[in-house]
């Protein structure tokens, strides 16, 4: 393999003394073995008794992981030949990007809502599935913060080690000082995947953002009482609650405007279609037991 900033190529010519002399060599370069005229990158002038010669690829940018394609066709005018035939065709492939690709899917979702008991555990998650082009991670990099302004931003809080095969990865912060845990307001992370070499940081990565849930402190047990899938949702909203029977279910805006209620049993489901974009306080009833949770609708 070649860096990708290689800046030039190069080749030697011996004169034949049954050939006649070049008048100079046309460098061709592609992405394919089938070079044409559209491949032309430029000519180097022939100089007697000098025999190594190099063209700069100045014009020619180099992408990573790439192969290219190249040959050297020595010719007796710059323009109308004739050239010489049964030239040999070369090849040389590009480095790797240095850096690993992005990773994807992140837990909770970007914009989503993340429900925590009075201990504070967050769980964050992200997949991560190796590109070819790209080089290996060693490790994970993980930054959270309440705002991404802050100096905390800039350093990571945590380490999570990349294991080959492994595409789903998890790290759990407890009662952590660079999050905010008040009620709707943006906590922000993102997760920088770290390759061997001074090259081998991502210039650039995703920031996700996430709200925790109105109802801070309830427990696992009440919480699995009832449940708001997809969250944030788009289209439709589906309820599930540990009641038997009929029960019945109020939805509020943030500004306290009844939306929806509605009696309901067993999983409900509910369009969101008409709904403006923005958060909803769910609340299902049953007698003198009720539960409360906050969706967004995106």
């Amino acid at each position: 393999m070649v860096p990708v900033n290689l800046g030039q190529l190069g080749w030697s010519f011996t004169p034949q003394p049954d050939y006649t002399l070049p008048a100079g060599f046309k460098l061709y370069i592609g992405l394919t073995a089938n070079l044409t005229e559209s491949d032309l990158l430029g000519w180097t002038p022939y100089v007697t008794g000098q025999t190594n010669y190099t063209a700069s690829l100045s014009g020619f940018p180099l992408d990573y992981a790439t192969t290219y394609y190249w040959k050297v066709v020595p010719s007796v005018n710059a323009s109308g030949g004739p050239d010489a035939t049964g030239v040999e065709l070369w090849q040389f492939t590009t480095q790797l990007v240095p850096w690993p690709n992005s990773v994807e899917n992140p837990t909770p979702p970007n914009g989503g809502l993340h429900e925590i008991a009075g201990d504070h555990k967050v769980n964050l998650g992200w997949d991560f599935v190796p590109e070819p082009a790209h080089s290996l991670p060693t490790k994970f990099l993980v930054y959270v913060a309440a705002d991404t302004n802050l100096a905390v931003w800039a350093v990571p809080v945590a380490e999570v080690s990349y294991t080959g095969g492994q595409t789903h990865f998890t790290l759990q912060l407890i009662n952590h000082p660079n999050f905010n845990y008040t009620y709707f307001v943006d906590n922000f992370w993102k997760v920088v995947p770290v390759a061997e070499g001074s090259q081998g940081v991502a210039p650039t990565a995703t920031v996700w953002k996430f709200h925790f849930d109105e109802f801070v402190g309830i427990s696992e047990a009440e919480s699995n009482s009832f449940q708001a899938y997809p969250n944030p949702a788009s289209e439709v909203l589906f309820l599930k609650t540990a009641f038997s029977g009929t029960y019945e279910l109020n939805v509020h805006d943030l500004q306290g405007r009844l939306v929806l209620k509605i009696q309901t049993s067993g999983i409900a489901q509910i369009s969101l279609k008409s709904w403006p974009v923005g958060s909803y306080r769910l609340c299902v009833r049953q007698g003198n037991t009720s539960y409360n949770k906050l969706i967004i609708k995106n």
